[in-house]
């Protein structure tokens, strides 16, 4: 599957310290791999067709499936992710 990142998520990993960055891109490329069953920290969003988040820390990165493509359409502090 291929992963796309959005323009807002691009800018977000940009921000953050590296290794954070890092374990976060990590993640989703073994998501785009392996599926959601690979990661206890990835789960399917309620009231989303085909949308994911994954926790990584106090961050969270919502995603989504679309044909077979990965996107990620944003990276944000667990307090304000689901706004």
């Amino acid at each position: 599957m291929e992963t796309r990142y959005e323009k807002q998520a691009v800018k977000t990993l940009l921000k953050m310290p590296p290794k954070l960055a890092s374990a976060i891109q990590a993640k989703v490329e073994d998501f785009a791999l392996r599926g959601a069953k690979s990661h206890a920290d990835i789960k399917p969003l309620q009231g989303a067709l085909n949308g994911y988040r994954l926790r990584q820390g106090s961050w969270r990165v919502l995603m989504y499936v679309r044909g077979d493509e990965l996107i990620i359409s944003a990276i944000k502090p667990r307090g304000d992710a689901y706004k």
